[in-house]
């Protein structure tokens, strides 16, 4: 149907048609906000009176022609834009064909550019363009005429066409190349050759897009060897003549990024004849520009070019493979600063280079890499390990037949030094362990690996704090391993059946100490959902596990860490979890017990964990009144003692953890308790002495607490075997020169005796109280009192008189009537009271409240008060 020349405005007759008018008027209002309310106002009316605005629009901006200021134009034309881009269904031919006409006319009016009105405009004929575009184009024909450079923007124009209606544009491109390739041999001015490789890359770009959707294009005969020659000329101007001429950075970019588009075009036989010269050219481009945003250009262009290359068979890359590799790993090990966006994206576009020469060339680029792990330099190692982790997250196929080699070359980087070589060495895993590596032989290995890294103190790993920003400490990969760990174990559902039951293996070597309440955290979600779920595999046969602790040594290792829960960054309530979880594979006979006491010990850990200072020895009772309970339900003499033989030898674990040890000293004795064979429980306190330190007085206490425990059973052994160890000090002296050598030699085992004698004594304090009521009298007058009273004439030593002063105490408690249920006259009761008094006299006057007058007081009440 015939246009009208004339736009009039389409008016609706009512009062929105003024109101519209006074908008438009004022799109330029001074005030920032008001001109953003009157702009949304416009766009919201405009998705409803869409004729309305459109023709106020473009009727005001033709009456207003020469006198609008520049702001009012680009508000008006910006405003244009969206109401076309929302509603172009519902604009008809007269309309559309008024909008792209001023729309050309107000690009173009000027001939220099004006980029803020200019693009307004060109924006507002791609909106057009999308259902219009036979219209567009034959307005800006008019003004790319053969012959004649034509305006900036009406270049600009068709690229952004080109790539915003691709199914629409493609049936144009010949043409508009046939007009544009004798104009560029024309283009002299930089800006120009610019917009025109612009144009170029987007016409490229439009292109392929149209070719690798077929499907959906309105022509499926459309083929890119139709445009191949025409772009093999675009490529030789631009690669052998404004390459080389280039002066403006901005322009070398714009033209690299135009190659890395027309490689997908030009044909096969001419890319394989290029590649050569093509890609040291482009390679050699990075020294030539600095910035992060040309570097980010040079790789898209470069990683384009490889996409199209790997899609030949071309023995010209090939021969070219080992410099392309050696120089983007180089940049691959480059520092990046991710708070600079574009050397993000420059990271990102050299590694998708490698996954493009992995998919022709996978072996020789997984050997290259596995090559440069055993290299010395860190930031190599690193490099590596960034391409290989992303060759295994976008690899597919090709990496599938890889694994074993993968997982065979990795070995090696799990004693790797380099705590910033380790972090991205985890992060590797993690991505291994998405696509199924660790589920092959060596996978164990790589949990090994992150499970040590939790284990990791500040102090563990000697390292100076350099001033580069990729510095990693201890503790901050520490953290990351812990994450890592429970990410594995709670998102990654292929791992269950390489973690199950395979952590139980770090619970009982020290290895592993510190890291015992992050692997009970990933055991107890792990064992939690699988005896919810039932599983098959998750009851353990323990005889088919060879490499797994037995129940008994779990049990042994868990009391004892549950004991300590503030210790190992609070792991009490992850301990609590996996013994609870764990259970029915322990024994089934405490399956029961455990139900229904952990929960309410984990509502009571909570509550002791608020308070200002964590009450130890209220929670140490509560866990061994739970061993106890457990020894009970169990009752099973045999069961007991091998349970008894793993505490023994899991004394040695805790050499550097003197209150784990401590308590694991009290869990024997409740153990020795339960049992009656006088072998085990002799082998039991020969452990317990050996397994000492007598120089922390917190072993020293567990040990005479575990010895006062099985006093309740087996009273005159555990008296007998003081009495021998208050002995070892005991032989003959002589005058002789030899004897004084030994003497001299012997000074530090003499001082150890003395360590040992001030065991004992504390030992005679919980024996006593915690032995047989019908025992201890007699006991106490015949044996225990003869035995401490020697030592009351060492006044030298602080920490003996302590522990004697406070095993008088504890003798005092156990012949309290109440403890007794019957009077008992004590007849060393002034012996000791003068012991103390003597104590207190050799005090110094100046403190009162010192240790040693306090620990005399509590103890004289004891003595005075019940008797």
């Amino acid at each position: 149907m015939p246009m009208d020349d004339e736009i009039k405005v389409l008016k609706t007759g009512g009062k929105v048609d003024s109101f519209v008018e006074g908008l438009i008027k004022n799109a330029d209002d001074k005030n920032e906000l008001v001109q953003q309310a009157i702009s949304e106002s416009l766009h919201s009316l405009g998705n409803k009176h869409v004729e309305l605005v459109l023709s106020s629009c473009l009727h005001f901006l033709v009456v207003n022609m020469r006198d609008l200021s520049t702001d009012h134009r680009v508000a008006i034309l910006q405003v244009m834009e969206k109401i076309v881009l929302d509603n172009i269904d519902l604009i008809d031919d007269n309309i559309a064909h008024h909008v792209v006409k001023q729309a050309v006319s107000e690009m173009t009016s000027c001939k220099e550019v004006v980029p803020v009105w200019q693009t307004a405009a060109s924006n507002l004929l791609v909106a057009a363009g999308h259902k219009f575009t036979n219209k567009v184009m034959a307005e800006l024909t008019q003004h790319f005429q053969p012959g004649v450079l034509p305006h900036f923007f009406v270049v600009q124009t068709l690229g952004k066409l080109a790539v915003a209606s691709a199914f629409n544009m493609v049936p144009f491109i010949n043409v508009a190349l046939g007009t544009m390739l004798p104009m560029l041999g024309m283009a002299k001015q930089e800006n120009l050759r610019w917009v025109f490789s612009y144009t170029l890359a987007k016409f490229a770009e439009s292109i392929v897009y149209y070719v690798e959707n077929l499907d959906q294009a309105p022509d499926p005969n459309v083929k890119v060897e139709v445009f191949s020659d025409a772009f093999y000329s675009v490529y030789e101007m631009l690669y052998n003549v404004w390459l080389p001429q280039a002066k403006d950075s901005k322009l070398r970019v714009g033209i690299i990024r135009a190659l890395g588009n027309v490689s997908h075009v030009i044909s096969k036989a001419k890319l394989t004849e290029q590649l050569p010269k093509l890609i040291p050219g482009i390679l050699s481009l990075y020294k030539k520009h600095s910035s992060s945003l040309d570097h980010l250009a040079i790789t898209e262009s470069f990683c384009m070019i490889l996409d199209s290359a790997t899609q030949i068979d071309s023995l010209n890359l090939e021969t070219l493979w080992e410099p392309i590799t050696n120089q983007l790993h180089s940049f691959i090990c480059q520092p990046v600063d991710f708070s600079n966006n574009d050397q993000v994206k420059n990271q990102n576009e050299l590694l998708r280079c490698f996954a493009m020469l992995n998919r022709t060339y996978s072996d020789k680029v997984v050997a290259n890499l596995l090559h440069k792990l055993e290299q010395k330099e860190e930031r190599i190692r690193i490099g590596a390990l960034f391409i290989l982790r992303h060759l295994i997250n976008t690899g597919g196929h090709h990496m599938d037949i890889k694994k074993a080699l993968i997982i065979s070359g990795l070995k090696l980087l799990t004693q790797e030094p380099s705590l910033k070589v380790r972090k991205v060495f985890v992060q590797t895993i993690i991505a291994m362990a998405h696509h199924g590596y660790l589920e092959l032989e060596g996978g164990e290995m790589m949990i090994e690996f992150i499970v040590r890294q939790c284990t990791l103190q500040d102090a563990s790993v000697p390292t100076k704090k350099p001033a580069d920003p990729d510095y990693t400490s201890p503790q901050a990969l520490r953290s990351m391993c812990e994450s890592v760990l429970h990410l594995v174990v709670t998102t990654v559902e292929i791992m269950e059946k390489v973690l199950w039951p395979f952590l139980l293996e770090f619970i009982i070597p020290n290895t592993y100490t510190e890291a015992f309440g992050v692997v009970c955290k990933n055991l107890s979600s792990l064992a939690g959902r699988k005896r919810e779920r039932n599983d098959a595999d998750y009851l353990i046969d323990y005889e088919d596990e060879a490499n797994l602790p037995n129940a008994r040594q779990l049990i042994a290792r868990f009391f004892v860490m549950s004991g300590i829960p503030e210790n190992g960054g609070q792991r009490g309530c992850h301990v609590l979890n996996a013994m609870a979880s764990l259970a029915p594979n322990l024994h089934e006979d405490i399956v029961g017990v455990w139900s229904e006491v952990i929960p309410k010990m984990q509502v009571k850990l909570e509550e002791y964990e608020s308070q200002d200072e964590f009450p130890q020895k209220n929670w140490n009772d509560l866990i061994l009144h739970l061993l106890s309970k457990s020894l009970d339900c169990v009752d099973d003499e045999d069961w007991t003692i091998e349970l008894g033989k793993a505490f023994v030898e899991q004394l040695q674990l805790y050499k550097e953890y003197p209150e784990e040890k401590g308590f694991c000293l009290k869990c024997l004795g409740v153990v020795m308790k339960k049992a009656t064979k006088k072998e085990f429980i002799q082998s039991c306190m020969q452990a317990m002495f050996a397994a000492v330190d007598h120089r922390k007085e917190i072993e020293q206490q567990g040990l005479a607490a575990g010895l006062g425990f099985a006093s309740a059973a087996h009273f005159d052994s555990v008296l007998t075997k003081l009495e021998q160890a208050i002995k070892l000090d005991g032989g003959k002296k002589t005058s002789s020169l030899i004897s004084f050598i030994k003497e001299k030699v012997n000074t530090s085992e003499n001082a150890d005796n003395l360590l040992l004698k001030q065991t004992v004594m504390m030992s005679y304090g919980y024996v006593t109280l915690y032995a047989p009521v019908s025992l201890v009298t007699s006991r106490v007058d015949a044996v225990i009192v003869r035995n401490i009273t020697p030592h009351f004439s060492n006044q030298k030593d602080p920490i003996l008189k302590k522990y004697l002063i406070n095993t008088i105490e504890l003798i005092a408690k156990s012949l309290d009537p109440l403890h007794l249920h019957r009077k008992h006259p004590f007849s060393d009761r002034t012996q000791f009271l003068d012991y103390l008094m003597t104590c207190v006299k050799n005090e110094s006057t100046e403190k009162l409240t010192g240790k040693i007058r306090i620990c005399v007081f509590s103890a004289c009440a004891a003595l005075v008060y019940p008797f």
